[in-house]
């Protein structure tokens, strides 16, 4: 958990700049990530981000939860962004969730473009992946103000994407 007043600046020029092998909190908090060489913030299992400033540049994701151990379990491997404001310039996708991404009352700015300096092989086959925000299976989008510019789809999701107003609304 990532939590209090100040300012966290986060610099990694190999790795990931904020990792977590398992599931990563952020609540009130004003963080800054430089990645030059991975992903910019990483939860495994989850990734829940609350009343917070993050801004994030990053050589691949910008923010996401990776694979989880127990791929049958539906409830690793989701995204929660609420009531902040985040903004993320990747190399690869902007923000991505393994499963479900929920963004709610949130101002997000996102920009994800290909550079092929830094494309990512991943068992001899390149990564071609620079979406704007992405889920795996389900994507919420509720209030807020969003900015998306992405090389690939804007918004995309393998499963359901749902943008509206509040959760309550169909």
């Amino acid at each position: 958990t990532i939590s209090g007043s100040g300012k966290l600046e986060v610099s990694s020029s190999l790795g990931t700049g904020i990792k977590s092998t398992d599931s990563l909190t952020i609540e009130n908090a004003e963080i800054e990530v430089l990645a030059a060489g991975n992903n910019g913030i990483s939860g495994k299992t989850a990734l829940s981000i609350k009343d917070a400033d993050i801004t994030v540049t990053a050589d691949c994701a910008g923010i996401k939860t990776t694979t989880p151990d127990d791929e049958t379990d539906l409830t690793l491997g989701n995204l929660e962004i609420t009531n902040s404001t985040i903004t993320v310039v990747s190399n690869e996708d902007g923000i991505e969730a393994y499963r479900d991404a929920t963004i709610s009352f949130s101002n997000v700015t996102v920009t994800s473009t290909k550079n092929n300096s830094k494309l990512t092989t991943v068992e001899g086959e390149t990564k071609d992946s620079f979406k704007g925000i992405k889920a795996g299976q389900a994507l919420y989008i509720f209030g807020g103000e969003y900015n998306v510019t992405a090389d690939d789809d804007a918004v995309h999701s393998d499963g359901s994407v749902k943008i509206c107003e509040n959760p309550t609304m169909t």
